[in-house]
């Protein structure tokens, strides 16, 4: 892991249970996005909800009766940058974490995957961010 979890989210506590955190993964590669999902729920997280594109991303932030407790979000997606959705999530309170291919992405709040990660750095990552919220 590149990056270092902060704090620079919102003082709000949530839950630590991990079932009760809504997760968003946005990758448009379908491998990834499966790999990752199969890894959450292998650790238990339940709502799971994968955005294939940076239109779908936006469109769930929208429509889900429940906001994000944590987005997973890849920054070149087919149809836009999706670093343009930082702001986004970070205003509704939800922590991010960055997964990218390429190494010039750098943020002081937000831990950096780099391309290919392991399952283990992931949830590394993770865990730092469900510490961080208590």
């Amino acid at each position: 892991m590149h990056g270092k979890l902060q704090s620079c989210s919102r003082n709000d506590k949530l839950p630590s249970i991990k079932h009760q955190h809504s997760i968003l993964i946005v990758e448009d590669e379908n491998l990834v996005a499966w790999d990752i999902e199969q890894t959450l729920r292998d650790h238990d997280f339940q709502e799971v909800i994968v955005a294939t594109s940076v239109r779908g991303a936006r469109k769930l932030m929208k429509s889900v009766v429940r906001q994000f407790s944590l987005v997973i979000l890849d920054l070149k997606l087919g149809d836009g940058d999706g670093s343009a959705l930082i702001d986004e999530f970070i205003n509704q309170g939800t922590a991010v974490i960055v997964i990218t291919g390429y190494s010039d992405f750098a943020h002081p709040c937000i831990p950096v995957l780099h391309k290919p990660f392991a399952s283990s750095e992931m949830m590394q990552a993770i865990h730092l961010w469900l510490d961080s919220r208590h």
